[in-house]
């Protein structure tokens, strides 16, 4: 989003040692939170040796628990990445097109014929303006 919507601003703030920052605060997140689950989770031996998962706290808790899970690693990642891509859509929608019908192959070629002429006749044409300059990028 920052590199699409906010270029100058993605030099500054996009650096490596502040993604690894936030991938080790990530992992760490998600490491503390699911651990939790040794907590909830028993593993209960009956009478005859039969081994089965059993819970150590009420069931009643564990509908809020999964809810929980739910929201914080399924709906609120879908919601974030729906409103990301939503205001990326509206900056490329709503951002002027280059008003020239020339592809840019063929302006990259038209320069390079031109710069070629230039050199086998001897002469260099006439200056560069901003906006063929923009029209060879």
């Amino acid at each position: 989003y920052i590199a699409i919507c906010h270029p100058i601003k993605a030099q500054t703030v996009c650096t490596v040692s502040r993604a690894k920052r936030i991938i080790a605060g990530v992992w760490i997140f998600t490491c503390v939170y699911c651990m939790l689950w040794f907590f909830l989770v028993d593993i209960q031996v009956g009478q005859d040796g039969h081994m089965q998962c059993g819970y150590r706290v009420k069931r009643d808790l564990y509908l809020p628990i999964y809810l929980i899970d739910f929201a914080i690693f399924y709906v609120i990642p879908l919601l974030l990445a729906i409103v990301l891509y939503g205001l990326i859509a509206r900056v490329l929608y709503l951002s002027p097109l280059p008003s020239h019908t020339d592809t840019g192959a063929t302006t990259l070629r038209r320069s390079c014929r031109d710069t070629s002429e230039a050199v086998s006749t001897g002469r260099q044409g006439r200056p560069k303006t901003a906006v063929s300059s923009r029209k060879q990028v």
